[in-house]
């Protein structure tokens, strides 16, 4: 339970540590935007569009939307909650990477197996995939949990299975999502 505990901190400052990064970043680029501003009115035109690629050809803008490298991950899930009526509808998974969303097939059983490799452009800003498994419903799909794996999780079990709980609404059933990932730079 220790050691559990003990993971589950280290993932938390792993992930605030990119974040802090992340937001760094941002805030150096935003810092960097405003001072051009000031001196090139038509320059503050063209950025506050919130266009992520470089109007004027800017070094960091390329580097931020530049490919970097590829995730590949293929995805199961396990003891999925039981469903409350008897017609129930399949499963799937929905994977995402910045603005980047693949959706699984749709599969019966509660020990769900998506037979498919799934394949990421990683950018620099990227920092982590998210997982989110839903059942499809007669009116709504029902969110049935979500989980989101800093990349550097990632590239330490890169290759071998591993699992994460998925975080849910309902605390009496514990469902597993479970990846093989691995990442080739560029």
């Amino acid at each position: 339970e220790e050691e559990k505990m003990r993971r589950v901190e280290l993932q938390k400052q792993r992930l605030d540590q990119m974040l802090e990064a992340k937001r760094s970043a941002f805030e150096a680029k935003h810092n960097q935007s405003q001072m051009v501003s000031r001196d090139a009115p038509i320059v503050s035109l063209f950025t506050s569009c919130g266009s992520s690629k470089s109007i004027l050809g800017k070094k960091e803008d390329a580097e931020e939307t530049s490919v970097i490298g590829r995730l590949s991950v293929r995805l199961r899930a396990r003891d999925l909650p039981a469903p409350e009526l008897l017609f129930a509808g399949h499963h799937y998974a929905v994977l995402s990477v910045g603005d980047q969303t693949f959706e699984t097939k749709r599969v019966p059983g509660q020990n769900c197996q998506w037979d498919a490799n799934y394949d990421f452009p990683i950018h620099r800003v990227d920092t982590s995939l998210a997982v989110s498994v839903f059942r499809e419903g007669w009116f709504q799909d029902s969110l049935l949990g979500k989980t989101e794996i800093p990349f550097l999780d990632i590239e330490e079990w890169s290759g071998h299975w591993m699992g994460r709980l998925l975080e849910s609404e309902n605390t009496e059933s514990l469902s597993v999502v479970e990846l093989q990932a691995s990442f080739d730079w560029f």
